[in-house]
């Protein structure tokens, strides 16, 4: 793909258009410090290069992401995983919300790694919907499993009826 204006705005408009969070970051063996600091001033945000281990996260943050709880699931995949690879996993717990998060290797046109796009998909009302429709099914399953239940002994209870009287009025016909 070939990107005609910053990368960082790139991310920015394919989140807003996808209702989705979506980060840019970049190896830091790849870049300085100094100038990630510089970009920061730019943008006027907090500087983040040291929250996460191989990453600095260069756009800024949209809503209200656990900074300390994503660099702990980022800095595993990072260690874990060769770089060039894509990581993907669902229902992602950062504090009361649920999220699927994706990491998408971002190279340069020779093909060389940059760093990684990170997704994050905010999917806690789904999630909520799921359970609840889980449990208003196990309650129907549970409730028609009661009534098929009661129902057989009930016409287990008539069956045994009707066989005893029966045999009462063989009796009494033999008598």
């Amino acid at each position: 793909m070939q990107v005609t204006k910053p990368l960082i705005d790139t991310v920015q408009d394919v989140s807003a258009l996808n209702k989705a969070n979506l980060y840019l970051f970049v190896d830091k063996a790849k870049i300085s410090k100094n100038a990630v600091s510089r970009h920061y001033n730019q943008l006027g945000i907090i500087n983040h290069w040291d929250n996460f281990t191989n990453l600095v996260l260069m756009s800024p943050i949209q809503g209200n992401i656990n900074l300390p709880m994503l660099a702990d699931v980022l800095d595993d995949v990072m260690t874990s995983d060769a770089p060039d690879l894509k990581y993907m996993r669902d229902q992602v717990g950062f504090g009361d919300k649920i999220f699927n998060l994706a990491l998408f290797p971002v190279n340069d046109i020779d093909g060389n790694y940059l760093g990684r796009v990170l997704l994050l998909k905010d999917i806690s009302a789904d999630t909520r919907s799921y359970q609840v429709s889980l449990t208003v099914t196990s309650i129907s399953f549970g409730v028609i499993m009661s009534f098929i239940f009661i129902s057989f002994w009930y016409f287990l209870g008539r069956i045994e009826n009707n066989l005893s009287e029966s045999e009462v009025k063989i009796i009494q016909g033999k008598n």
